[in-house]
Order: C-alpha cells, then sequence, then structure tokens
C-alpha cells in the first residue's frame, strides 16, 4: 500500500518525507482511529484514508517541526474516523425498501455496504488516476461535485460524468468478482 501513496507523490524529498510518517505515524494513526470507531477494520480505513490525503497534500504538511506533523496526522487520522462513523451511521439508516426508488448515489452506496469497505478501497485503488480520485473524494471524503470540482479545478458537469463513468467501472469490478 505504500507504493500508492507514493504514487500520489512527485517531490522526491516528500516521498522520503511520507515513507517516514509511514513507518513512524501509521501504528499510532490506527490507535486515534479505533477510539473513535471501536472496530479494528474501520480504523485501518481511516488510516488508509488520512494517509490518502497526507500523500495527496504533501506540500501543505507542516514538517517544519515534529510536533505540529503529529498534530496534523493526528487530526488527519481522527477526522477520518468521525466521517467514517459519519457515513456508518447514515449507511445503517438506510432501509431496504428504500432501495427500489432509489437514487444512483443510493445504489451505489448499497454496493458499499455489501461489501467489505477495505475491498472498496483496494478496488478504488485500482482504477486510473482520473476516476480514482473523484471516487476517494466523493464516496470517502464526502464531497459534493461542486467542491470536487474546485478541488480538481474540472467543470462540476466533468466531475459528474468521472463519478458516474467510475461507479459503473466499480459495478463491472463487483459482478466479475462475483462469478
Amino acid at each position: 500500500m505504500l507504493l500508492f501513496y507514493i504514487s500520489l507523490i512527485e517531490d522526491k524529498e516528500d516521498i522520503v518525507t511520507f515513507e517516514r510518517i509511514f513507518d513512524t505515524y501509521k501504528d499510532q494513526m490506527h490507535r486515534v482511529a479505533m477510539k473513535v470507531l471501536k472496530d479494528h477494520h474501520l480504523a485501518e480505513d481511516a488510516v488508509q484514508i488520512a494517509l490518502w490525503g497526507i500523500a495527496k497534500n504533501m506540500k501543505t504538511v507542516p514538517t517544519h517541526a515534529e510536533s505540529e506533523l503529529r498534530a496534523y496526522i493526528f487530526v488527519a487520522a481522527r477526522n477520518a474516523a468521525r466521517n467514517l462513523l459519519k457515513k456508518k451511521e447514515r449507511d445503517d439508516t438506510l432501509e431496504l425498501y428504500e432501495l427500489e426508488a432509489a437514487s444512483d448515489d443510493d445504489v451505489f452506496q448499497k454496493i458499499v455496504n455489501d461489501h467489505d469497505y477495505h475491498n472498496l478501497l483496494n478496488t478504488i485503488m485500482s482504477l486510473s488516476i482520473t476516476y480514482r480520485e473523484v471516487l476517494m473524494m466523493r464516496f470517502v471524503m464526502d464531497m459534493t461535485p461542486k467542491e470536487i470540482s474546485q478541488v480538481t479545478g474540472s467543470k462540476v458537469a466533468t466531475v459528474s460524468q468521472q463519478i458516474t463513468r467510475g461507479k459503473k467501472l466499480l459495478e463491472e469490478a463487483y459482478e466479475k468478482g462475483e462469478d
């Protein structure tokens, strides 16, 4: 998994810094996430999400002071865990009868609920960068297409299309995996 994160970073110095962060703080980030989630697998997912965010934003990570770096990393882990907890609570309230008349996002959410979240993340990571980024921002970080367009500099319509196509690719991957 470390190689995936490193693939998100362009600067060699940032790669070295990220490797140090990964080796030094991964277990501590897991403990922070466990305090929020009380579930080992969800805590692992939260750490992956936090590390993904850190890798994507290495230019803004405060590396000049170790205390600031630690605080940044632990806040990232805690926030990722809180977002997963909110997502889990929302998902738990989705009733089966609602799926019959559900929107596209609700159907996708059912796929997320029916499959191991860790496997879903791995499947997302296997997609091309175009779909991987928008799906992670949309369904893991719970960003709206408008927010994603602001981050990526793409048009909202383009982001919406990428989300739709990415979801289709995920659905196809799961159909292949179930055969």
